[in-house]
């Protein structure tokens, strides 16, 4: 493994474009046209597999975090995209070999274009198969767009209000009903909450929730609360059960299961994980989900 900081990241991101063959992947929370266009710049011919997973969220977008032309950069180079809402990686995956892991976005300042670029720090490394198979899952639990889903997006960008407007900016009911994570097969620690909710939480204890804001209100926490993967896979744990309830044993049973990080973590871990996404549940999700302790065992169900 290669450790790579600010500056040195172009360079070896251009040298590990230009020797790659056949398949590239970008995972990226942010996507600048710049960025997708230099990369394009600087793929052989016979790369003929190229996907790209972005968060492109309506608050990125108009936020100038993302472009919205990406899209039609995607159909006119033979990407595929990807949207992930509740997306925080950074990953770059040349020919199922080889990657760029760390925390450069897919923009100008992230990867070091910019005159101003961040700091940066990223590893270069093979990459085994068995991290290819969570980078699939990845994709998988992502929605492709196609021109329908684009189009409605289009529009929610056109008819989006003035940036000054206190609401968080937010897709339409019919983009996010379509665009809604498919079944997620697998779910990384980091998307889970660290400590119990309180009503004093400090910077990395809300990092699970990818908000930019430092010092967020009660109401971005609940909207990114409700958009994060660890609070969709507990709805559809509920939506497959009898009854749409279940006990906490067996609910931590079902987390270790569905955890890919590496090394696997302890029991003890993930009923802690666990707990601690209860506490935002009941403050954030009490009006779908209620937690309540019959015969002295926790119990979990939808409302």
């Amino acid at each position: 493994m290669e450790v790579v900081f600010s500056k040195e990241i172009l360079p070896q991101l251009e040298q590990e474009l230009k020797n790659t063959n056949d398949d590239v992947q970008i995972i990226s929370a942010f996507c600048k046209e710049s960025i997708l266009s230099f990369v394009q710049e600087r793929l052989a011919d016979s790369v003929s597999k190229k996907r790209l997973l972005v968060r492109f969220t309506l608050a990125d977008i108009l936020g100038g975090a993302t472009d919205a032309g990406i899209y039609d950069l995607c159909k006119k180079y033979g990407w595929d995209m990807y949207v992930q809402f509740s997306l925080h990686a950074k990953t770059y995956i040349f020919d199922r070999k080889r990657c760029l892991i760390g925390s450069a976005n897919a923009t100008n300042k992230g990867i070091g274009l910019a005159a101003d670029a961040n700091i940066e720090i990223s590893a270069l490394s093979d990459i085994q198969q068995e991290d290819l198979a969570k980078i699939d899952a990845l994709f998988s639990d992502a929605t492709k767009v196609d021109d329908t889903l684009y189009a409605k997006m289009a529009r929610d960008i056109e008819n989006a209000p003035e940036r000054n407007n206190a609401e968080i900016p937010t897709w339409g009911p019919d983009i996010l009903s379509e665009a809604k994570d498919t079944k997620i097969s697998s779910v990384f620690s980091y998307e889970f909450p660290e400590m119990p909710f309180s009503n004093d939480m400090s910077r990395d204890a809300i990092g699970f929730l990818n908000i930019d804001d430092t010092t967020p209100s009660q109401k971005e926490l609940k909207i990114a609360f409700l958009s994060s993967r660890a609070y969709k896979w507990l709805l559809q744990v509920l939506q497959q059960e009898d009854n749409e309830e279940i006990y906490f044993g067996s609910l931590t049973h079902k987390l270790h299961n569905a955890m890919v990080s590496d090394p696997p973590p302890y029991r003890k871990e993930v009923k802690d994980l666990l707990a601690n996404l209860l506490t935002w549940v009941e403050i954030f999700a009490n009006q779908v989900i209620t937690v309540d302790r019959p015969n002295h065992s926790q119990r979990i169900r939808l409302i």
